[in-house]
């Protein structure tokens, strides 16, 4: 499907956040980030990622680190809790 001017609005990944790498300052709060931005996480056992949802963990909280939101990372594949390491993204800006 074609917008009128052009634009293909069927991309397929449209706003599927885009992989940056894994975030080195775990003291960086979230509430400071830029809002194309996104909070992920890697399992360390089975390499599965996860995009969480960062508008719902900033809600009714004044700051919140990105440390913190590792310690409570679980792996919805293989369950795993412990070394999970938190990724950064951002969404496509097209």
């Amino acid at each position: 499907m074609k917008h009128r001017r052009g634009i293909d609005l069927t991309k397929g990944e449209r706003g599927q956040p885009i992989y940056v790498g894994e975030a080195m300052d775990v003291m960086a709060d979230v509430t400071r980030m830029m809002q194309w931005e996104c909070i992920g996480g890697r399992c360390a056992r089975c390499e599965r990622e996860g995009w969480v949802d960062r508008w719902e963990l900033q809600q009714g909280r004044s700051s919140i680190v990105l440390s913190e939101i590792a310690k409570r990372l679980r792996c919805r594949g293989c369950g795993n809790k412990t070394g999970n390491k938190v990724i950064l993204g951002r969404l496509p800006r097209d």
